[in-house]
C-alpha cells in the first residue's frame, strides 16, 4: 500500500453537525457496513499470496541443498 500525504482537517465538528441532518449522511454510513466484506476478501488474498510465496521460498531452498 502506497503512502498517502496527511491531509489536515479544520472545524471537522462543524461538518458532522451539518451532515447528520441531511440524507448523505445515512447514505454513508449504510455505505460504510460493505467495507468489511472487501477487507476480508483483500486479507484472504493476501494470506493465500504468501502461503504460496513460503511455499516457492521453500522450493528453492530445497533445490539449492539437493544441487550441492
Amino acid at each position: 500500500m502506497a503512502a498517502q500525504p496527511a491531509v489536515l482537517v479544520q472545524d471537522e465538528g462543524d461538518v458532522a453537525v451539518v451532515a447528520t441532518k441531511g440524507r448523505a449522511a445515512r447514505t454513508a454510513v449504510q455505505g460504510w457496513c460493505n467495507t468489511a466484506t472487501v477487507q476480508q476478501e483483500d486479507r484472504l488474498a493476501a494470506a493465500f499470496r504468501d502461503c504460496t510465496e513460503l511455499g516457492e521460498q521453500g522450493r528453492r531452498e530445497w533445490i539449492t541443498r539437493f544441487a550441492t
